[in-house]
């Protein structure tokens, strides 16, 4: 990791509403209101841990993250969004050693 980039973890739905497709990653600098929101494949996610690039150095923010069952777009099901988990990003030019940041699971995928 270097000052530019969080590595994330995440836990599934304590309780799915039939197989997860994909998982969106929203996040924002801390007290911004512009949101970055990234779609993902479930199937294409190793162990349900990403690393976000392209970041500011040393600048806090806040990460939420939100499953979706449904075979095809037009019946994809979203569900609730986790609690938002915050970070700040190193200083310019340091190497990062930071632990990941884990989010928890929401409570369910909603129907």
């Amino acid at each position: 990791m270097n000052s530019t980039a969080v590595r994330l973890r995440w836990e599934k739905p304590k309780r799915e509403n039939g197989v997860i497709r994909h998982y969106a990653i929203e996040y924002r600098v801390l007290g911004e209101s512009h949101v970055t929101r990234v779609v993902l494949a479930a199937n294409e996610i190793v162990e349900l841990t990403v690393v976000i690039g392209n970041l500011t150095y040393y600048t806090e923010y806040s990460i939420r993250v939100q499953a979706a069952t449904g075979e095809h777009a037009q019946h994809t099901h979203w569900g609730n969004y986790s609690d938002y988990s915050s970070v700040r990003t190193d200083e310019s030019g340091k190497r990062c050693n930071k632990e990941t940041v884990v989010i928890r699971a929401a409570k369910e995928i909603s129907s």
